[in-house]
């Protein structure tokens, strides 16, 4: 078994299963790693969660195990998208092998009006970093930056390709974890939002 270091989609479990089985868990905070939104297809119509090397900052996540010929299909999922398979070392040690992997991006681009965060993946992670806890999923807003970016909810129609199936309550728990981290007036902005 060797572990991948999930810090966006795939700190969520069913966003996992989605690509492939997972075995086992863990919560961590990896130093040097700054997350930000950012895009990576333009055609997507959405930015996303990407780590940069920053030897300043932190990055909350997940390790989790995967057997090795399920290696590939976590590769089609972020591959293509112009993620960088990078070793990763970190003190962790619940897998047999010191084999730890993390997706890394080199070039940052900003969220646009064209292709902003989107609710639609923002619930997809808070919803599993809340299944760790709601410290975790707070942690995970404080470490994320671009929050000041174009933000749309789009919960109505997601553009995310694997959207959150949750309750009327759970997305209120989501947007409860956001408006005390980010406050309440910039929700009301991502609501207000109308992209291109």
């Amino acid at each position: 078994m060797i572990g991948i270091f999930g810090y966006g989609s795939l700190i969520s479990p069913d966003s996992r299963s989605r690509t492939a089985g997972s075995g086992m868990s863990v919560p961590l905070t990896v130093d040097g790693f700054e997350r930000r939104f950012s895009i990576l297809n333009e055609a997507a119509g959405m930015a996303s969660g990407a780590v940069f090397l920053n030897s300043e900052s932190v990055c909350n996540g997940i390790l989790f195990g995967v057997d090795d010929d399920q290696l590939s299909a976590f590769d089609a999922r972020e591959l293509p998208w112009g993620y960088a398979r990078t070793a990763l070392s970190v003190d962790e040690t619940t897998f047999a092998r010191a084999d730890n992997w993390v997706y890394l991006l080199d070039t940052y681009r900003a969220p646009t009006r064209a292709a902003p965060i989107v609710q639609s993946y923002v619930d997809v992670i808070i919803d599993g970093c809340l299944q760790v806890s709601e410290a975790f999923a707070t942690q995970f807003v404080e470490q994320t930056h671009n929050w000041d970016c174009d933000w749309y909810n789009d919960r109505h129609m997601p553009r995310y390709a694997r959207p959150l199936a949750a309750s009327q309550a759970r997305l209120q728990q989501i947007d409860q974890v956001l408006a005390e981290v980010l406050g309440a007036a910039r929700l009301e902005a991502r609501d207000a939002f109308q992209p291109d």
